[in-house]
């Protein structure tokens, strides 16, 4: 005959192995849910990258600067050179195209820096210089839109399109 101890020990001895598989299924899930986060991530950076940079899936296996900044289209397009970043000047909503009157889509602070893609004409805006008609496309937390180049600090570059180019019509 058993001492009446001896089962509650195999008892507690049974409750702290399946406590114990319980915490090991755990760290396996979570860290299973990491890695998997992380390959989402990284495949959502790298498409950004894509749509940002003009990357396509013809194209060079590795693309660098140089080949975004020399290259040269047969399709009739303009020539855009590459995306730079300049800071706001002021809190500015973004549009969804170059004019007060299309909706906003968000709002930068001031001095906050935004990747500004091309420049182009819209409606007249009284900013802290004077009116402006000049409108600059930009890409903001993932999102493209408008922005008036009244609040962001360009200087003389806005006109040179070799350092911001034009866009498309709207």
């Amino acid at each position: 005959m058993e001492p009446t101890g001896a089962p509650v020990d195999r008892d507690e001895a049974a409750l702290a192995e399946a406590r114990a598989v319980r915490a090991r299924r755990r760290r396996r899930r979570r860290r299973g849910a990491f890695w998997l986060l992380f390959l989402v991530l990284v495949l959502v950076g790298v498409g950004s990258a894509a749509v940002l940079f003009g990357w396509s899936p013809g194209g060079s296996s590795n693309p660098s600067a140089t080949d975004l900044t020399t290259t040269t289209t047969t399709s009739g397009l303009p020539h855009i050179p590459p995306a730079r970043l300049y800071k706001t000047t002021d809190g500015v909503n973004v549009r969804a195209g170059p004019a007060t009157t299309y909706p906003t889509i968000g709002t930068i602070e001031t001095g906050v820096p935004v990747l500004v893609v091309c420049a182009i004409d819209g409606e007249n805006v009284n900013g802290p210089g004077g009116p402006t008609n000049q409108w600059v496309r930009i890409v903001f937390n993932g999102k493209a839109g408008y922005i008036t180049a009244a609040y962001v600090s360009i200087g003389p570059e806005i006109n040179d399109p070799r350092q911001i180019g034009r866009c498309p019509p709207v």
